[in-house]
């Protein structure tokens, strides 16, 4: 995480942050309090919620005109949020959390980390299928192989 902070600072122009629905100004407050405490110069930052960048996924597939099986139909900003919300397929998976809360066996829900890959991975489910984009274990979707999550873990 601290890599990418680091290298985040280092690029040029606004480094665009997108969050889940709702959380918006925690998230703003987070980074400027952070920032504040531990760097002598605050990058620019953008927040935006997550929801709004699958609407606008949507929005470019329509306009090429190839909508995927209809996977490209979304009418409002608000369907995507619900599409986002309702997306349960990888709140029980395993693996997902942090290395601290997966010594612990937490549960996912307590773990901003497996939380932001939940959101990530529901967002690449709906995209790849808009785009009729390939998705790929690991990258798209989280491994479902118990044995290589185990493996994984133990490395």
């Amino acid at each position: 995480m601290y890599v990418r902070i680091r290298n985040a600072c280092r690029s040029s122009g606004p480094i665009e942050v997108f969050v889940k629905s709702g959380q918006l100004k925690p998230v703003e407050r987070s980074f400027k309090w952070l920032f504040g405490k531990a760097a002598p110069t605050r990058p620019d930052f953008r927040f935006f919620e997550l929801d709004d960048l699958l609407y606008e996924l949507y929005e470019q597939v329509g306009a090429t005109g190839h909508p995927r099986d209809g996977a490209a139909v979304c009418p409002s900003k608000d369907v995507a949020k619900l599409q986002l919300e309702e997306d349960g397929e990888f709140q029980y998976v395993g693996g997902l959390t942090c290395e601290a809360h997966e010594r612990l066996m937490v549960a996912n829900e307590a773990c901003a980390y497996a939380g932001a890959q939940i959101q990530a991975y529901a967002l690449l489910k709906r995209a790849c299928a808009a785009f009729g984009a390939y998705r790929a274990e690991k990258t798209h979707y989280p491994v479902t192989n118990t044995q290589l999550a185990v493996d994984a873990w133990i490395d």
